[in-house]
């Protein structure tokens, strides 16, 4: 009896993989349109004597990154991508190409663009006088495109004094309450980072201390720099609130709110009560200091919502206490949708209760 050997045949996806592997070496620069280049590497060289900036962290600011790199430093998805032909109306080319990575083109705007966003974040850091330059090296018979950048920080601009200003003694009382966790001290470097965690820290203290309306655009920070000098005074100004004729003038932003009444509306739809104020309930509840306003059943007893609500009737607004409240409600699978919204009470209507 004759033999008859067989051989599987690989099935298709793995075969383009080990096809695209086989080739990823060969011609990456199949699909790059003439007259332009592969971007083939890109690198950072920095110098920075402080060693306080961090090479891997400014890479995230170059937008222009060559193909993702695989398996021994190779460019295996480009090379998926190379498998398919110039004619992109063939389900196979348009099908290879999904599944691989389209070359990146090098582009000298981009590349400049990228050197301005890394000036800008040592800028941030505090190195004011830091410079950037860029390096192409072109391989014209491979058609690919090397890129470097040199990075020179110089010293970091240092603050020596800060000072600060506030529209009222109330405000100044209660900021500087929280002074020893301000992130902004002499002897520190004029970090953007460190400036903006400071106005984040202040506008979180004080919505936690009733002032719902606050925002951080009222926390400003003046940096006055000497020429030939690396010091910096720096001064922290709290705004005052608008003016009531100003076009921004929507509510008193500089003002401490007490929590009212609290509503729970159940089975709220907001795609069909826009308002939700016209809430329309078929049962209203009043349970110790919150009014529940239900919808056909009462799916959740009125305890669970009190106990799962942190903000009370008479207190001063507290930020920590929505976010809790949030927490909470959340937890009960339940509900599918939790929305927190406070009224001033000069603008609130009833609800429309039956």
């Amino acid at each position: 009896m004759k033999r008859i050997s067989r051989i599987s045949s690989l099935p298709l996806l793995p075969a383009i993989l080990l096809a695209a592997w086989l080739l990823s070496g060969c011609s990456p620069a199949r699909h790059v349109p003439e007259g332009k280049y592969l971007l083939d590497d890109v690198k950072i060289n920095l110098n920075d004597s402080t060693r306080r900036l961090d090479q891997q962290q400014l890479m995230t600011y170059v937008r222009m990154q060559p193909n993702h790199k695989m398996l021994w430093a190779t460019k295996f998805r480009l090379g998926i991508y190379n498998m398919s032909g110039n004619d992109s109306t063939k389900w196979w080319n348009r099908w290879v190409r999904k599944l691989g990575e389209a070359p990146v083109i090098f582009d000298s705007t981009a590349t400049m663009t990228d050197a301005g966003q890394l000036r800008k974040a040592m800028v941030n850091a505090g190195f004011l006088d830091a410079t950037v330059s860029v390096d192409t090296f072109a391989d014209r018979r491979k058609r690919k495109m090397k890129v470097e950048y040199n990075l020179e920080a110089g010293m970091p601009h240092i603050i020596r004094s800060v000072n600060y200003e506030f529209p009222n003694d109330t405000l100044r009382t209660l900021i500087m309450k929280d002074s020893a966790r301000f992130t902004v001290r002499p002897g520190d470097p004029l970090d953007i980072s460190l400036l903006e965690t400071q106005r984040e820290l202040l506008t979180t203290r004080l919505r936690s201390h009733g002032y719902y309306a606050f925002g951080k655009e009222f926390i400003t920070f003046n940096a006055d720099t000497t020429e030939g000098s690396r010091d910096v005074d720096l001064t922290m100004t709290v705004k005052p609130a608008y003016s009531s004729n100003s076009p921004n003038h929507l509510i008193d932003t500089h003002k401490e709110y007490i929590v009212r009444n609290v509503y729970y509306i159940m089975d709220y739809d907001p795609g069909v009560t826009e308002d939700f104020r016209h809430y329309q309930a078929a049962d209203t509840v009043n349970y110790k200091d919150i009014t529940i306003l239900y919808g056909d059943r009462r799916y959740l007893r009125p305890s669970v919502l009190y106990d799962n609500c942190f903000i009370r009737s008479g207190e001063a607004y507290n930020l920590h206490d929505v976010n809790n409240t949030y927490t909470a409600l959340g937890r009960l699978t339940i509900l599918k949708f939790i929305n927190i919204r406070f009224i001033p009470a000069g603008n609130f209507n009833d609800f429309g209760t039956s």
